[in-house]
């Protein structure tokens, strides 16, 4: 599998529950992840069911996943016009996540909402999640699954964006043409940095 590293192809449904699996691993330590699962024994499990819900019901419709052959990587995105969700599936992603979330839903929710005030404007590609599994890490899978989406912002001069909490990752999508726009303290949640990469 060493020549699939910088290989990607669309996700295809039969592939979520690996996938989902990888971003649980590649997302365990994030300060966010922390911060809605701070009991560190059952955190994996339930971040893996939280991707898994959310692949199901949400990003199947509304989403591009970008992953590589061997599913250890990859970058949901979010198009600038998304089709929107049906009720049905609205209302069962919001049941599933209080099911996954409990009592951290209230402050989950109030960090999200200081977040996404400072979302940067305009038309854009948004990145959701951009995850590697740490055993496949440092082999090029997260700048392959970020390509095919960036490579089309530039096609189209389309902006793309995202928020991360942890600064080894601004570090990580600033080498890739991404700009700070934002730097955000939500209420007793981890520091944020929106970023923005104009197109090439």
């Amino acid at each position: 599998m060493a020549g699939d590293q910088t290989k990607t192809r669309l996700a295809e449904t039969d592939d979520y529950r690996v996938i989902a699996a990888a971003l649980a691993r590649a997302f365990y330590h994030d300060p966010f992840m922390a911060f809605a699962l701070p009991e560190a024994t059952t955190r994996l499990a339930i971040s893996e069911e939280m991707f898994h819900a959310q692949l199901e019901t949400v990003f199947v419709d509304t989403a591009e996943v970008h992953t590589t052959p061997d599913l250890t990587g990859a970058a949901i995105w979010t198009p600038p016009d998304p089709p929107e969700l049906t009720i049905h599936a609205s209302q069962h992603i919001g049941e599933r996540m209080r099911d996954l979330f409990g009592e951290r839903v209230p402050v989950i929710g109030a960090a999200l909402t200081e977040i996404r005030r400072h979302r940067p404007a305009g038309e854009h590609w948004y990145l959701d999640f951009l995850g590697t599994d740490p055993d496949h890490q440092g082999r090029g899978t997260g700048t392959a699954v970020l390509a095919p989406v960036l490579d089309r912002c530039d096609a189209a001069g389309t902006d793309a964006i995202l928020w991360t909490t942890t600064e080894a990752n601004v570090h990580f999508y600033a080498g890739r043409g991404f700009e700070v726009t934002a730097d955000v303290q939500p209420p007793a949640a981890p520091r944020v940095w929106w970023m923005r990469r104009h197109p090439r």
